[in-house]
């Protein structure tokens, strides 16, 4: 089941007309999960089982102990992108914030006169 959602190319969101296959039908992983009587969480979980390396899969479905189906859908959870930050190398008072203290807390300023 996971394999063939894994085919429909995940939804962009947006308009409808930009997911269209033909006249007035739209396409999507959802809603072939929906057609065929699948919930929302079982279409999640059976991507997710089917993200695991086949290999893997495999071993631990044949292994003495199987795991659960929740236990490989964990495996096959894909990481959110985090954003790339340059992290700027010097102090503070190099990179022109001598107005600012950082605290436990969170970021608290003082004033420029008694930054120092």
């Amino acid at each position: 089941m996971g394999e063939l959602l894994k085919q429909i190319e995940p939804s962009k969101g947006g308009r409808p007309a930009e997911t269209s296959a033909g006249a007035h039908t739209s396409f999507t992983r959802t809603g072939a999960a929906e057609r065929a009587g699948i919930s929302k969480h079982q279409q999640v979980q059976a991507v997710r089982v089917a993200n695991v390396l086949a290999a893997d899969f495999e071993r631990q479905v044949e292994s003495p102990k199987p795991p659960t189906v929740t236990a490989l859908a964990e495996q096959g959870k894909s990481a959110a992108p985090r954003p790339v930050v340059d992290q700027p190398r010097g102090s503070l008072s190099e990179l022109g914030c001598r107005g600012v203290t950082l605290r436990r807390e969170g970021l608290r300023s003082r004033p420029a006169s008694a930054a120092g």
